[in-house]
């Protein structure tokens, strides 16, 4: 009841003071570090005086100055003809285009295209928007041989390097490349670590995430440890979620959750790969501070 007083009382103060301020006007020239004047009453859209939320201010628009304006409406101009290139003749346009800068190519793109679609357009809008797409096409293609001949004689891109391979071939000899080291690596993961289980009895989630251990059991050896809901729970020790997978280290005691429901077996695989790395990057990080480093229980 005491308390009960207090919070009254507190109450009626606020109330007496809020109408002390409503009461009066805010002059124009308060200061506006005043903390009369900077309370709620007068601040609502900033909130209370002893905070103030800045990103919910508007920030004020920057001028931009006047001889800065229009730059970005400014075209290219002809310097023999005087005109900006959509208003010559197609001729005239053909003679041109190929020394246009690509900011005006990339305009031009907008504003002949739209002249081309437009209802009343005649023939020639149509053919400088050929013209042009015409020379868009023949710098492309010059950038392609650019590209190829830097392919053949950089050595740069040499892609068994770099791992990154530029040619279609390449890029399908290193999938197989990288095909075989997963699986050399996850043959390394299945004689150090082990898979913990976690399922519940009845739940067709569990069902269907078991029968992806048997086959990971099947096709790389794994050996699973299934541990039922209730099981955990009869022994006092907090379940996680179901179904879920942990790839844990027997011997250093350490281990992280992989997967949360439903996982494929390409996914888990992927997962695993993923999860043993993380782990031997903990083991490494903990020998080179002369200790055991313990990976502590998340998603990757």
């Amino acid at each position: 009841m005491r308390s009960l007083g207090w919070l009254i009382a507190i109450e009626v103060i606020l109330l007496a003071v809020g109408g002390v301020c409503l009461g009066q006007e805010r002059p124009d020239n308060a200061d506006e570090q005043n903390t009369f004047y900077m309370t709620y009453w007068y601040t609502e859209p900033e909130g209370w005086h002893w905070y103030k939320d800045e990103f919910l201010l508007e920030e004020p628009e920057e001028e931009v100055p006047e001889e800065e304006k229009g730059q970005d409406l400014q075209v290219w101009v002809v310097p023999e003809y005087g005109k900006p290139p959509e208003e010559l003749t197609p001729e005239q346009f053909a003679a041109v285009v190929s020394r246009l800068p690509v900011k005006e190519l990339k305009r031009l793109t907008a504003v002949l295209l739209d002249r081309s679609l437009e209802p009343d357009a005649t023939f020639e809008d149509v053919k400088k928007y050929m013209i042009l797409h015409r020379e868009v096409m023949t710098r492309a293609n010059l950038f392609a041989m650019a590209w190829r001949d830097i392919l053949m004689v950089d050595p740069y891109f040499d892609w068994p390097r770099t791992m990154l391979p530029m040619t279609a071939l390449g890029q399908d000899v290193w999938a197989v490349v990288k095909q075989q080291q997963d699986l050399q690596m996850i043959s390394t993961a299945a004689l150090r670590c082990q898979l913990v289980f976690f399922y519940k009895k009845g739940d067709p989630f569990s069902k269907a995430q078991a029968q992806i251990m048997d086959r990971l059991v099947e096709k790389h050896g794994f050996k699973v440890i299934r541990v039922e809901r209730s099981e955990a729970e009869s022994k006092g020790k907090p379940a996680p979620s179901y179904p879920s997978v942990y790839l844990v280290l027997p011997k250093e005691g350490s281990g992280l959750r992989i997967a949360s429901g439903i996982v494929p077996v390409s996914e888990m695989e992927r997962r695993i790969i993923r999860g043993y790395e993380l782990l031997m990057r903990a083991e490494a990080l903990g020998a080179r501070k002369g200790g055991s480093e313990r990976v502590e229980v998340a998603t990757p």
